[in-house]
């Protein structure tokens, strides 16, 4: 990925959507505010995830946050991965919009949206 070859701080995925959903489409839709990378990478192992991050969908970009975050390789802890949407971009930037990746609340962290 371009953004760890450049040494890049931040990742921006940006998209259509507030953010990463559980449930997308349904009813007991909530979108996840916040969570570590090994959180997520959870939910895409749990049975229900594909239909939580599809393939075709939010899956590549779920995994692309998680990739850039957790690099095992890279000591550079400080990375943050936000995915959300483009008027949003600088909200997101900010911590403030999408939902935010990070390890600074640890290994446990996630946050959900009502």
């Amino acid at each position: 990925m371009l953004g760890k070859t450049l040494g890049a701080d931040g990742l921006l995925i940006l998209t259509d959507v507030p953010g990463v959903a559980m449930n997308f489409g349904q009813p007991n839709q909530k979108f996840i505010r916040s969570a570590s990378p090994e959180r997520l990478l959870e939910l895409t192992k749990n049975a229900a995830a594909s239909k939580n991050f599809p393939a075709g969908s939010m899956g590549p970009k779920v995994e692309s946050v998680i990739d850039f975050v957790q690099n095992e390789k890279d000591s550079h802890s400080g990375r943050w991965g936000v995915i959300g949407p483009l008027k949003e971009a600088t909200g997101m930037m900010c911590g403030e919009s999408g939902t935010f990746v990070t390890n600074e609340h640890g290994v446990d962290h996630f946050g959900v949206l009502l």
